[in-house]
């Protein structure tokens, strides 16, 4: 697993709390998910580099205009998948389609 960082909201709240009350070594205690569990074990702690923001601002900038820009387009790939009217007639690309409908509406939102 790649490392956490508390601040990243990717990862759900309750794990990023646990990791910064947890010990270097430790393993915590079952952590609820909804209808799923997780145990977390803290590794190691990676320092921060130093670097100023204003020498990171712009690739930051850049990184998040992609992300946000492939976000609107997964999104728009889906509404249009939605409104899609589609007759297949034809066995093979009828289940090629469902699979690429299926696997359109699981990209991440």
């Amino acid at each position: 697993m790649p490392p956490i960082s508390p601040v990243d909201p990717t990862y759900p709240l309750v794990i990023r709390d646990t990791l910064t009350r947890m010990v270097l070594g430790t393993i915590s205690e079952p952590i609820t998910l909804g209808g799923t569990f997780a145990i977390v074990k803290l590794e190691r702690i990676i320092e921060a580099d130093g670097v100023p923001f204003d020498d990171v601002i712009e690739d930051l900038t850049t990184h998040v205009r992609l992300r946000v820009e492939q976000m609107l387009m997964q999104q728009r790939v889906r509404s249009i998948i939605n409104e899609a009217d589609l007759t297949v007639l034809d066995a093979t690309l009828k289940r090629t389609w469902e699979r690429q409908k299926r696997q359109a509406m699981e990209l991440p939102k």
